[in-house]
């Protein structure tokens, strides 16, 4: 199977999975299905018996979903914003929506022009866009003038886990293009696609649960104006001098790409947090990515920024500056933190509409990962981080697999990888000379044993071990140094004449 076949059907497979979650979640609610997510990413199914079930009470809330139009009067060829917001629930995990407009007055279109298709979801807003996965699923029928269309996270369980529920704001934006002079209205409307909705809608707790009493605010009528006739104001010819010369040759290769993870500092000490930055530059058109990286577990914990808490196996690292438009971006994780392996993706699904923006992303940050130091570096420093190759895919290029718009691997030879520096140990703790992040009786050994010839350098390195050994801030380690830290172990003093 070549590459493009097989991003292709794995990339149908997740948009599979996303457009059917709320149906499954709805069915299970009213006795159709039974699944169970750990995460949220692993769905399974089983159908139960053909019995008549019990009426299944929904959650009644008190929330409003309303819509807002950015211009409640426009001309034609104006570019109009219908939003979607709510307000005053306690958690949203997702939503879907059902809009029904005149196909001959307003035409979709993202903020930038681009038409809709039948695939195309809207704008995100301001929620459901933390890393928990969140997936888009649209199914449009442009002729009929419907867009039926949601988000929804599928890490649901890390979701709630995190105990910061998304409850109010914008769930999406849509945007028009104003095609004739009549009044214009964008309706929510049900559809038989939609169970048990409010209005043209469908909301979802985080504990899977579909919301119901909810109030749901239609958008206002927009009334649209034809465009003031200009009048035509003769101007002089204009002259366009027309150079001569040999023409500019045109570069046949383009120039080189770059993939490059860097730390925000190399200096680290025990109890720090340090983040690794994984940016590319001059890859053309790129839409994807996925990686393998090696850490050394001994000294580094991958720490999860949202939960404050280390990394699970189904853990995403922070997202940077790409792969963060409306092409419905999707997470992928398969981490093996026994061995020191942190393996991740993201890539756009949509990518017909990414093309078709003709607005390709080259140049960014793509991911951030931080770690914990769990243990002082060694002298000379370590190289504890690097791509690698993980031996699970036969595409894996020394850890690094990035894909462009047209669903193609992108070959090794268009760029050059740059591994992050060694890490070296800081200045650490004052007093801390064997860098284990507390000053306790073992540092006081270490100082005896420096000052009568046992030991020459400290366990941090020369230079920090005795800097870390200078407690009174003289400039120099000596008897004295030896005998505050005495005074600070039996309690006579609570911190360093350095400190005061």
């Amino acid at each position: 199977m070549s590459i493009k076949k097989f991003i292709a059907v794995l990339l149908t497979t997740l948009v599979l999975l996303g457009s059917m979650l709320l149906n499954m979640s709805l069915a299970a609610a009213t006795g159709g299905l039974n699944y169970s997510s750990a995460q949220g990413d692993i769905l399974s199914a089983t159908p139960t018996p053909d019995v008549t079930s019990p009426e299944v009470t929904q959650p009644t809330v008190s929330g409003e979903l309303y819509i807002t139009i950015d211009k409640p009067t426009a001309v034609v060829g104006d570019i109009i914003t219908a939003t979607i917001n709510i307000k005053g629930f306690d958690s949203i995990s997702g939503y879907e929506a059902n809009i029904k407009y005149d196909p001959t007055v307003l035409q979709p279109v993202y903020s930038d022009g681009t038409p809709y298709d039948e695939t195309s979801a809207p704008e995100s807003g301001t929620l459901l866009q933390r890393r928990y996965n969140g997936t888009d699923f649209a199914s449009n029928d442009l002729a009929n003038g419907k867009l039926t269309f949601g988000r929804t996270y599928l890490s649901i369980t890390a979701y709630k886990d995190s105990g910061t529920p998304d409850n109010t704001g914008s769930l999406a934006r849509i945007s028009f293009k104003v095609l004739k002079p009549e009044k214009a209205i964008i309706l929510l409307e049900d559809d038989s696609r939609l169970t048990n909705a409010v209005t043209g809608t469908m909301l979802m707790d985080w504990n899977g649960e579909q919301l119901s009493g909810y109030k749901v605010t239609q958008a206002p009528i927009i009334n649209i104006y034809s465009p003031e006739t200009p009048t035509n104001t003769p101007t002089s010819p204009v002259v366009i001098d027309t150079p001569t010369g040999a023409p500019t040759s045109t570069p046949v290769n383009p120039p080189e790409g770059k993939v490059e993870m860097k730390f925000d500092k190399t200096e680290v000490k025990v109890g720090d947090f340090v983040k690794a930055t994984i940016s590319i530059d001059n890859i053309q058109n790129f839409a994807g990515y996925q990686f393998n990286i090696k850490y050394d577990k001994n000294y580094l914990q991958p720490w999860d920024t949202l939960t404050n808490a280390p990394y699970g196996s189904n853990s995403v690292p922070d997202y940077g500056t790409l792969i963060q438009n409306r092409y419905n971006g999707m997470d992928l994780v398969a981490h093996d933190l026994e061995n020191g392996i942190l393996n991740f993706g993201r890539v756009y699904l949509n990518l017909a509409a990414y093309i078709a923006s003709g607005k390709p992303e080259t140049s960014g940050s793509v991911a951030v990962i931080t770690f914990k130091v769990v243990s002082g570096m060694p002298q000379g420093g370590l190289k504890a981080l690097s791509f690698e190759a993980g031996g699970k895919s036969p595409y894996d290029i020394n850890g690094i697999m990035l894909f462009d718009w047209d669903g193609e691997l992108i070959k090794s030879d268009k760029y050059v990888i740059v591994q992050p520096e060694p890490l070296i140990a800081g200045r650490g703790v004052l007093g801390d000379v064997d860098n284990n992040g507390k000053v306790d009786s073992d540092d006081y050994a270490y100082m005896r044993q420096y000052l009568i010839g046992k030991i020459n350098v400290f366990p941090i390195n020369p230079i920090n071990g005795l800097i870390a050994a200078d407690v009174d801030g003289d400039g120099n380690f000596d008897s004295d140094d030896y005998a505050y830290m005495r005074q600070l172990l039996i309690g006579k003093i609570s911190k360093f004449p350095a400190e005061l």
